[in-house]
């Protein structure tokens, strides 16, 4: 998707797109969506020619690197970018980089370490030795678990929401909580010697 007319405002919800390119004089705001570059090296959001527009982006999943100019705000977002480990810091991509950091802010959401990105506030990984990362079922488009979360990826993501949801695009199934009520009502109501279990299905 390529945005270059001028003072353009464009909201993308509830989408799965490709690479976003929008010109710096143009705003986007992005929610409750997927922007999948197919590759965590490629580039998922930036500008026609450098840095992309200002962007204000919400409960979504970003699979690939970012370039702002400015990061209005990331809210409950997954940005899944180039991940090199502690042992590798050398050879680290920044996977996320906002132009102008004095204004803008991230909150309850994941970076791949070496982001660089306004005031953070209970964001994950908490250092860049951190190896807290998400676990999908599947990142390939098409697949009926595209972009879920799996059962094994690490609570400070799957409960990392302002709310205690999921990170990413499918904070709004409430998936942990209805967990946690769904094993509270067994325990109440199973009759003795019988036995449940939660079988995940997409």
């Amino acid at each position: 998707m390529i945005i270059d007319s001028e003072n353009a405002r464009v909201e993308i919800d509830h989408c799965i797109l490709g690479a976003v390119l929008a010109s710096q004089d143009a705003e986007v705001t992005i929610s409750d969506s997927i922007i999948d570059a197919t590759t965590e090296t490629n580039l998922a959001y930036g500008g026609t020619e450098d840095f992309g527009a200002p962007l204000r982006i919400t409960n979504s999943t970003v699979i690939g690197r970012v370039r702002t100019r400015t990061l209005r705000l990331a809210s409950n977002t997954i940005f899944l970018g180039p991940f090199a480990g502690p042992a590798n810091k050398k050879k680290l991509i920044a996977p996320v980089i906002a132009q102008r950091r004095q204004e803008g802010c991230a909150r309850f959401s994941y970076l791949s370490p070496g982001a660089l990105v306004p005031v953070r506030y209970y964001c994950q990984p908490e250092s860049d030795d951190s190896f807290v990362r998400p676990r999908f079922v599947s990142t390939h488009f098409g697949n009926p678990a595209y972009c879920q979360l799996n059962a094994f990826c690490p609570g400070e993501i799957r409960r990392g929401a302002d709310d205690e949801a999921s990170m990413g695009a499918f904070h709004d199934l409430y998936e942990p909580q209805r967990e946690s009520h769904l094993v509270t009502r067994l325990d109440e109501y199973l009759r003795f010697g019988l036995e449940a279990g939660i079988f995940y299905v997409t």
